[in-house]
């Protein structure tokens, strides 16, 4: 009977390491949706703030961001541009051309130029 006895005690702590490993792993997996739900919180308000900040300040030429500011500018009325042409396309039935397709921003967010060595 004892080897009965070890053959049951091993299988109890076998199924109790794979419930404890379940549970760890269960509550990793809730952490990690929570932290998931953060970061949207996080991205949707930095969008919220930078919209703001946009809107006062797009025609700021002094801007420390007037660069970036110009690109945004660009971009939207690049998007509009774009959405007017689907939009046409799509009451005509026709096929897009390239100059429908083709985007070129006029201001567009540059890097710094690297220093010499």
């Amino acid at each position: 009977m004892e080897i009965f006895d070890e053959i049951t005690g091993a299988l109890y702590n076998a199924g109790k390491a794979i419930s404890d490993k379940a549970d760890q792993v269960a509550q990793m997996a809730k952490l990690k949706s929570e932290i998931m739900t953060c970061d949207d919180v996080l991205k949707k308000n930095f969008i919220a703030i930078g919209k703001k900040y946009y809107e006062t300040h797009k025609d700021d030429a002094d801007s420390e961001l007037a660069k970036e500011l110009a690109a945004i500018t660009n971009a939207l009325k690049g998007k509009a541009d774009l959405e007017n042409k689907l939009s046409q396309l799509k009451k005509s039935g026709s096929e897009p051309t390239a100059e429908a397709t083709e985007i070129t921003p006029d201001a567009e967010t540059e890097e710094a130029p690297a220093e010499a060595e």
